[in-house]
C-alpha cells in the first residue's frame, strides 16, 4: 500500500521535499477537464513530485456530453499528458452526471477509458464516490478499476455490482500534508495501480494500412457498430481515414468495413452513409445480366443487368465483388459476381 495524495491548480507554492518528507509515496495530478481546460499547475507539480522519486498518475475531470464527446475528451487527455512517464495508472474523474441518465453517462465513461487505452496501452481507471457510483454507474464499467472516494474512518462502501474491490481510496478531503498549504485529499493506493513505465508515453504510434483499401471517409466521421447497428463504445472511423469496404446489406444499410488503428487495423460495421464514403475506384459498366450472390455465404441475392458497378475487390478465378445501387438509392448493396 502506497501513502498518497491527489492536487491540482488548488494546491500552489509547494515544497516537494517536505512532501516527500511527510511520507507520501505517490501522487495523482489533475491534467485536464472536458475538451478544452488544462490543468496550470500539472507540469509543475510533475516535476516537482518526479525530482522527490514520488510516483505520479494523471486524471481527467469527466463532463459527459455524448459517446462522441467523450472519445474528444480521451484524446484532449492524452494529448495533455503526452510526453510524461507515468507511474500509476491513467484516471478518469466521474462525480457528475451533465444530466444524463445512468446508461449513458456509464457508455461515456466506457468510451473514454478504451479510448485512453487504444491510444496509449495503459489502463485508465474510474474515481468516483461511493453514494455516486451506486446512483449513476451501470456493470457496463465492470473489468475496469476503482479509486474510490467515501470519507469515512471505518470500511469505504462502493458499487460492488460493478467492482469486487477498490485500487485506490480516498479517504478524506481535509488532510494535512507538510509542505502544502490548506487541505489536500488523503489516499491509499494499492500496488496493482502501478505500470511499471519507465519511458515517456507515446500515445501517437503509426496508423495501420489497410491493404486493399477501396474508399476513403469523408465530410464526417463513423461510429463502429455490430452487426445489429448498435454502436460499439470506444470505435469511431474518421475523417481521412482509406478503409477497405467489405461488404454492404442492402436490408440493414451497414457497411462491414476495415480501417485504420494505431500499430493495426481492425473492423466494424458503419452506416451506409453514402455521402460520406468515397469510393477510389470508378465505377465500370457491365453488360448483360449477371447473377449476384452473398460475399460469405454463397447465396443468390440478385441479379445487376447493364449497369455500372464499383468493384471492391477482385477475388480471383473471374470473380468480383461489387457494390451496386438499388431502390434505396446508389451504391447500397453489394455482392459477387463473375466478369
Amino acid at each position: 500500500m502506497y501513502k498518497g495524495i491527489d492536487i491540482s491548480n488548488y494546491q500552489t507554492n509547494v515544497d516537494y521535499s517536505r512532501v516527500k518528507n511527510s511520507g507520501i509515496q505517490a501522487a495523482y495530478l489533475k491534467a485536464s477537464e472536458g475538451t478544452t481546460y488544462k490543468d496550470k499547475m500539472m507540469v509543475t507539480h510533475y516535476q516537482g513530485m518526479k525530482a522527490q522519486g514520488i510516483l505520479v498518475g494523471f486524471y481527467h475531470f469527466f463532463r459527459a456530453r455524448s459517446v462522441e464527446n467523450a472519445i474528444d475528451q480521451a484524446n484532449f487527455f492524452v494529448e495533455a499528458t503526452k510526453g510524461y512517464i507515468v507511474d500509476l495508472k491513467y484516471a478518469c474523474d466521474v462525480e457528475t452526471t451533465e444530466g444524463l441518465d445512468k446508461n449513458l453517462l456509464s457508455s461515456c465513461v466506457r468510451t473514454f477509458i478504451d479510448r485512453v487505452k487504444e491510444l496509449t496501452g495503459i489502463d485508465c481507471i474510474v474515481y468516483t464516490g461511493s453514494y455516486f457510483s451506486k446512483n449513476n454507474l451501470t456493470d457496463i464499467l465492470k473489468g475496469t478499476q476503482l479509486w474510490l472516494a467515501h470519507y469515512t474512518t471505518g470500511t469505504p462502501s462502493w458499487n460492488t455490482n460493478i467492482w469486487e474491490t477498490w485500487s485506490g481510496w480516498q479517504y478524506t478531503s481535509s488532510g494535512s500534508v507538510s509542505g502544502i498549504f490548506g487541505p489536500v485529499d488523503m489516499d491509499q493506493f494499492k500496488e496493482d495501480l502501478l505500470t511499471g513505465s519507465t519511458q515517456p508515453v507515446n500515445p501517437t504510434p503509426p496508423m495501420g494500412q489497410v491493404s486493399g483499401a477501396n474508399a476513403v471517409v469523408k465530410n464526417d466521421w463513423f461510429y463502429g457498430r455490430t452487426a445489429n447497428g448498435d454502436i460499439e463504445p470506444g470505435r469511431i472511423v474518421e475523417i481521412g481515414d482509406r478503409i477497405k469496404v467489405i461488404d454492404v446489406s442492402y436490408s440493414k444499410q451497414l457497411n462491414l468495413v476495415e480501417y485504420p488503428i494505431p500499430g493495426g487495423t481492425r473492423q466494424t460495421y458503419i452506416r451506409n452513409v453514402v455521402a460520406n464514403i468515397g469510393y477510389l475506384n470508378a465505377p465500370i459498366y457491365i453488360s448483360g445480366y449477371r447473377q449476384v450472390y452473398d460475399r460469405f455465404s454463397g447465396a443468390s441475392i440478385g441479379s445487376v443487368n447493364s449497369e455500372n458497378v464499383i468493384v471492391l475487390e477482385d477475388l480471383g478465378h473471374g470473380k468480383l465483388n461489387v457494390v451496386y445501387s438499388t431502390d434505396k438509392g446508389p451504391w447500397t448493396k453489394s455482392g459477387v459476381i463473375t466478369r
